[in-house]
């Protein structure tokens, strides 16, 4: 299952968001999360990272995976109108932008989270 959240000017998609100053990426990952999802995080793993170009601005995201341990109040209403978790199978016609980069990320973290949580 993946939690998606329903953010203003993107429909759904996982919590994500600019790292701030003097902010690690793996900290931004759990602020944006409750913030956007109200979901507090478990087994945060790091999977990879990919290049961003959008209005002459390039950047490099660093990608996560992670369980859900709790879910509370979402922190940032006005920008995220509620939250779901949805199959992989239902992401392709539900998740704002769909592509084979975005589903090849989703397969990767998936079997990512599957082997930690055999561990």
């Amino acid at each position: 299952m993946v939690l998606c959240c329903d953010i203003l000017g993107r429909g759904w998609c996982v919590p994500s968001g600019r790292v701030e100053p003097d902010e690690e990426s793996i900290e931004a990952v759990r602020r944006e999360a409750v913030e956007e999802a109200g979901a507090i995080l478990d087994q945060l793993q790091y999977i990879g990272a990919y290049q961003i170009v959008e209005r002459a601005e390039t950047r490099w995201a660093d990608v996560y995976t992670a369980g859900v341990l709790d879910l509370v109040d979402i922190q940032l209403p006005e920008e995220s109108r509620g939250r779901r978790f949805f199959t992989l199978d239902e992401l392709p016609g539900t998740y704002h932008i769909w592509n084979e980069l975005t589903e090849q990320v989703f397969r990767h973290a998936h079997d990512v989270f599957s082997r930690l949580k055999n561990f």
